[in-house]
């Protein structure tokens, strides 16, 4: 149920008497015909919850009280969960000055004074900073200025610091994003891979349907890649053999065709980045400690060869092994791949595994600085 419906029940159990709808609109400052849509699509998760009667709507208050409580739990209680939520919300918004989310309307959806939500502004402000991103406010309407590229790095961060509470899934994605169909997306992508001969392991392909449907969801709300903005992508030739475009275009017309969504030059070429960097090109079954070094090439064996020697200095890491030394190789390769095209990838359990496995985060820590 969304803030707006629990908002119109709240006005119901602060009346006793049955409320016209006119008389509902002017309390909630919408039109007769939103608190009418309302009422149905309370109705239609709670049947029979607002009856209609010749004096007015009124709410079974019994009921209406155990559904504001059992959605008490998800309004944003600290200043961080209304930073985010109010962050989201503006990232989300259409251009029209007239959609454009207002301190008053930001209050009365948190549910706390329009004081609070100015306060919340800063740290708005500042968390924007981080990004490369600034907001301004005009008659009170908040407008998120800067890079579009910036702007889904700085959603795709608010989603992950989410998952971090509820593990990254695809379920947990399609909880985000229902109106998108995430199994038809992951489909898409996994047998357009398989039919060019490439392959995707398990949480490469959540990071990359996260961008996916990222990309998909910012283009339909009208937040695309422009050529009036200078660097919208990150600098540097773009070097992709003609099966890698192949793939790229079929790719984007699979998800053009049944996601209602059209790419420019420019959302293409991030696209195509986001996937290449997210796939590997040969099959993990058929790569041993014999062919390796051919498959990999040189600079990255040699890179391997360094970090390799670190490793030595933690004993509870066996570097020894032909597995190991295929798959550790195989993942600088990739990462490599994504730092030429400037492409970076998150994991959700950063947090995690920081504090239950900190043996492993202080390697993981020193192998990242001989990279550097």
């Amino acid at each position: 149920m969304q803030n707006k419906h629990l908002k119109l029940l709240r006005v119901f159990l602060d009346n006793a008497d049955a409320l016209t709808a006119q008389r509902l609109a002017m309390t909630m400052a919408v039109s007769d015909r939103s608190v009418k849509n309302y009422i149905t699509e309370i109705n239609a998760g709670e049947p029979g919850l607002i009856q209609f009667s010749h004096r007015g709507y009124s709410v079974d208050k019994a009921r209406a009280m155990r559904v504001l409580s059992s959605h008490s739990h998800k309004m944003p209680q600290t200043p961080e969960e209304r930073v985010n939520y109010l962050l989201t919300q503006l990232l989300n918004s259409r251009q029209p000055a007239t959609q454009m989310p207002d301190l008053y309307g930001l209050s009365d959806d948190l549910c706390v004074s329009y004081e609070t939500v100015k306060k919340d502004r800063l740290l708005v402000r500042k968390k924007l900073k981080d990004f490369n991103l600034y907001l301004t406010v005009a008659n009170d309407n908040l407008l998120i200025e800067g890079l579009e590229r910036d702007k889904r790095r700085m959603f795709s961060s608010l989603l992950y610091a989410e998952f971090s509470a509820n593990i990254l899934s695809l379920a947990e994605i399609g909880r985000v994003f229902p109106q998108y169909d995430i199994d038809l997306l992951v489909s898409l992508l996994v047998e357009s891979c398989k039919s060019y001969h490439y392959f995707i392991n398990e949480y490469a392909l959540l990071s990359l349907v996260l961008d996916v449907v990222i990309s998909i969801d910012r283009i339909r709300n009208d937040h695309t890649f422009n050529y009036s903005a200078n660097a919208q992508l990150p600098a540097g030739e773009k070097k992709y053999d003609e099966r890698e475009t192949t793939l790229a275009r079929k790719v984007i017309n699979d998800i053009e065709q049944h996601f209602d969504v059209i790419y420019n030059e420019l959302e293409a070429e991030a696209l195509t980045v986001v996937l290449l960097s997210s796939l590997i090109r040969i099959d993990m079954d058929e790569i041993h400690a014999g062919n390796i070094d051919a498959l990999a090439g040189k600079k990255c064996m040699s890179l391997v060869a360094i970090l390799r020697k670190e490793l030595q200095r933690y004993d509870f890491i066996d570097d020894d092994g032909e597995q190991f030394l295929v798959r550790f190789t195989i993942h600088i390769r990739n990462l490599l791949v994504r730092l030429q095209h400037g492409h970076v990838t998150r994991n959700p359990l950063t947090e995690h595994i920081r504090t239950s496995c900190p043996l492993i985060f202080e390697c993981a820590v020193a192998i990242s600085e001989k990279i550097r």
